[in-house]
C-alpha cells in the first residue's frame, strides 16, 4: 500500500527518517508467520537489532499486533521485547462462545438457553440438545463453533421435533445446515470435533417486530497500577443472513 501510494507521483514526503524496514524471511511454508520467525534466530536477532536501533534514534516503536493472539505472538513479543497488542493468551478462553456465555451467566446478563462448556462429537451435542428441548419445546438451535467469527462461518441450525437421543444424533449428522453457504456440513462437523461447539436456542423476531443486531467494538488499554482503560471504539448495526431456509 505504501509503496503504490509513493509510486503514484504524488508529493509525499514520510518524514526525517526510514520508518519501514523491509525484511526478507525467505520461507514459504504454509505455516503461521509467527512460527517461522521464531524458528530462525538469525532473523530475530536481526528485527530486535532494528527495533533497538529506532528506539535509540529516539522513534516510537509500537507493540506487536496480528490478526490473533497467541501462545507465539506472546512469545515473540517477548523475544522482540514488544507490547503485545492481541489479547493475552491466557484470557482467550473468556472470548469463545463457552466463555462468553459464561461470563454471562456469572453477571447475570440475560442470554438465549443453551450450554456452557464445548462439546467435540455430535453424541455429546445430542445429549445437550435432549435436556434443552425437554424444556424448551420442539425448535430450532444454534450450533455454534466455540471459537468460530466471521458472517456466521461458525454457525449451522438443527430443527428438532423429536425427544430421543439417537433422532437427534441422526439430525446432527444428516440435517445440520450451516448458515455460511460456502461450509458443507461434512466440513463443519469436521470443526466440531476439532475445536468444540455450544448449543444456543435460536431466537426469531417478536411478532409484528424488527430482528435488530447492534455490536459494539471496545479495546481494553493496559494502565500501570490502576484498572483497564476501556476504550469504545464504535458502534453499529450488523447485516445477519438468514439462519433458516
Amino acid at each position: 500500500y505504501l509503496f503504490d501510494i509513493l509510486e503514484s507521483g504524488r508529493n509525499i514526503s514520510l518524514g526525517g527518517g526510514v520508518r519501514h524496514a523491509l525484511v526478507n524471511i525467505g520461507d514459504n511454508r504454509d505455516c503461521h508467520l509467527s512460527e517461522k520467525v521464531l524458528q530462525k534466530p538469525a532473523l530475530l536477532e536481526n528485527i530486535h537489532s532494528l527495533l533497538m536501533k529506532a528506539r535509540r534514534r529516539g522513534q516510537t516503536v509500537q507493540g506487536l499486533a496480528g490478526f490473533a493472539s497467541s501462545d507465539r505472538m506472546a512469545k515473540l513479543a517477548a523475544v522482540l521485547e514488544l507490547d503485545l497488542l492481541e489479547t493475552p493468551p491466557k484470557t482467550l478462553r473468556w472470548g469463545t462462545k463457552a466463555g462468553s456465555r459464561q461470563i454471562f451467566r456469572q453477571t447475570g446478563i440475560r442470554h438465549p438457553t443453551g450450554s456452557y462448556a464445548p462439546e467435540r462429537t455430535t453424541e455429546r451435542l445430542a445429549e445437550v440438545i435432549l435436556l434443552l428441548a425437554r424444556r424448551r419445546g420442539p425448535g430450532q438451535w444454534l450450533v455454534k463453533l466455540n471459537d468460530g467469527f466471521g458472517s456466521g462461518h461458525g454457525h449451522a441450525v438443527v430443527d428438532v421435533a423429536t425427544s430421543h437421543l439417537n433422532d437427534i444424533d441422526l439430525l446432527l449428522r444428516s440435517n445440520l445446515r450451516p448458515v455460511c453457504p460456502d461450509i458443507s456440513r461434512d466440513s463443519f462437523l469436521a470443526q466440531i470435533s476439532m475445536r468444540g461447539a455450544v448449543v444456543e436456542e435460536f431466537l426469531k423476531p417478536v411478532l409484528n417486530g424488527e430482528m435488530s443486531n447492534p455490536s459494539a467494538v471496545g479495546y481494553l488499554a493496559k494502565r500501570a497500577g490502576s484498572d483497564a482503560d476501556v476504550q469504545i471504539l464504535g458502534t453499529h448495526d450488523q447485516l445477519i443472513g438468514r439462519y433458516h431456509d
